[in-house]
């Protein structure tokens, strides 16, 4: 009986605990996974240490048992990806795949980290698009000056080394798909959208009064600017004491 005790304690002397991880001893020992590395003391071990998961290798990919450099075509995520083999290094995730920022989504938009699918009002240029929110064959026409690829790309149909540009020659400028002349358009006076009222015609860029024939409008009046000596020729050409205006040109009275 004293001879089995002894034995008993013999062997609890000689079991131990595994021996703490000596991250700089240049032996594996502890919970390393490799000399100095891996496991939960030390830090991750470099590409080719071994390893037992991800998180014993600073690259953040243990295969078969060995640090690898993570893939962005090995069908597993890894490194800093965000999605498998999409986002950080690897570049855009498609629609619905998991994000950390807008970057590592091929649309721009990562939306509660998920990445969001291209629209024509999310204020990117992104899917088809040639221009922010437009051009393309999912949005509408760019106006002047927005990215383009081709001439249906733009509302005025000219895209010209990439960039949309008006096709109205002066002085006719472009309002929506039409080309308008602002100084006579009455819906257009002046400029686009800038509509006279009811009664009143675009005289010059300005909303005025609308003058019989053979007359012009000089201010609210209407004028014979071919007799009128307050306006003779034009508004405003005065002619001298004493001096008519004949054919739209002073003579001597």
């Amino acid at each position: 009986m004293l001879r089995l005790l002894t034995l008993v304690l013999v062997i609890i002397a000689g079991c131990s605990t595994r021996p703490a991880a000596l991250c700089d001893d240049a032996r594996k020992n502890g919970q390393e996974s490799d000399v100095d590395c891996g496991g939960p003391d030390c830090a991750p071990c470099a590409k080719g240490a071994a390893c037992l998961t991800n998180e014993d290798c600073a690259t953040a990919r243990c295969a078969k048992r060995v640090c690898v450099v993570s893939s962005c075509l090995d069908g597993v995520k890894g490194g800093d990806e965000s999605d498998v083999d999409c986002g950080g290094a690897c570049g855009g995730c498609a629609e619905s795949a998991t994000c950390a920022a807008p970057t590592d989504c091929l649309s721009g938009g990562c939306d509660s980290g998920r990445c969001a699918a291209p629209s024509c009002t999310d204020g990117r240029k992104n899917g088809l698009e040639t221009g922010v929110d437009c051009g393309g064959a999912s949005c509408g026409p760019c106006a002047s000056g927005g990215a383009c690829a081709r001439n249906t790309d733009c509302s005025a149909g000219v895209c010209v080394d990439g960039m949309c540009t008006s096709a109205c020659a002066m002085p006719l400028i472009s309002c929506g798909a039409s080309c308008v002349d602002p100084r006579h358009d009455r819906a257009n006076c002046g400029a686009c959208g800038m509509a006279c009222p009811p009664g009143l015609a675009c005289l010059a860029g300005t909303c005025g009064v609308t003058c019989p024939s053979g007359t012009s409008a000089c201010g609210p009046f209407c004028v014979d600017t071919q007799r009128d000596v307050l306006n003779c020729g034009t508004c405003g050409m005065v002619c001298a004491p004493g001096s008519r205006c004949v054919s739209g040109a002073c003579a001597p009275g």
